[in-house]
């Protein structure tokens, strides 16, 4: 049956595998060449006076965030004042379908210290990290 469709719809199905073949190199090449760990991100922090950009919905950064981190949305990217901090090293963290254009965006603009949490603010609680809350 699903044989049948793939026969009927190639033009389709080889659109899909191409979609499916280019997002899993997408989410690969991040995860070598720009994820990092919750304790990589810590060293960045203390060590190097990296900054915490966070892209997730207000209220959902209300709910609990990386202590310093900014609350930013997609649109600030494009903000000319935000444009003269690409010589800053940055980790982002933002929701997992949206790496890749922020990251896309950040390389576009020349940012060349780049990272995300890998695992989003998930892996950094999960390894019993501090989380700030607004009440």
């Amino acid at each position: 049956m699903i044989f049948n469709f793939f026969l009927t719809h190639w033009v389709l199905s080889i659109l899909f595998l191409l979609v499916f073949i280019c997002s899993i190199f997408f989410e690969v090449y991040l995860f070598f060449y720009g994820g990092i760990s919750a304790e990589k991100a810590i060293d960045l922090i203390n060590y190097d006076g990296a900054l915490i950009f966070d892209f997730r919905e207000k209220d959902i950064f209300a709910v609990g965030h990386i202590k310093g981190s900014f609350n930013l949305s997609y649109e600030d990217l494009y903000n000319v004042k935000f444009k003269k901090l690409c010589n800053k090293r940055i980790v982002f963290v933002c929701d997992w379908n949206k790496k890749f254009f922020i990251f896309k965006k950040f390389k576009f603009f020349n940012f060349n210290n780049v990272h995300y949490l890998s695992g989003g603010i998930n892996s950094w609680n999960s390894k019993g990290l501090p989380l700030n809350k607004f009440v």
